[in-house]
């Protein structure tokens, strides 16, 4: 995953010599460009994070079926790109894709 965000930023990357100064500078990307560079981190995760998510459920399926939990309830979710964007100074990518699981132990009766 840092190689990706690497190369991104590797793209922003201006020759800086115009003034005498040598070396490479990063300037700050458009909303265009952060909205693609997010939308290539969805491409690129998204399904194995889906994929995941399925083989989960499929666990939860069988302890259902084996009588281990009566209920349970699972949420998934991949983050929208303006959500995204407005927490972007807080917490960059750390946050897009999530999974939730509620559920209990069996109640034995007799």
């Amino acid at each position: 995953m840092n190689q990706k965000r690497d190369e991104f930023l590797e793209t922003l990357a201006v020759e800086a010599g115009a003034n005498g100064n040598e070396g490479t500078i990063i300037r700050e990307p458009t909303i265009g460009e952060i909205a693609d560079g997010y939308k290539n981190f969805i491409n690129d995760l998204g399904r194995g994070f889906l994929e995941f998510v399925e083989a989960y459920n499929r666990c939860i399926q069988i302890a259902k079926r084996n009588k281990m939990i009566d209920k349970a309830r699972l949420t998934a979710r991949i983050k929208d790109f303006s959500s995204s964007l407005k927490n972007t100074e807080v917490k960059l990518l750390d946050d897009v894709f999530g999974m939730q699981l509620v559920t209990g132990p069996r109640v034995r009766t007799r």
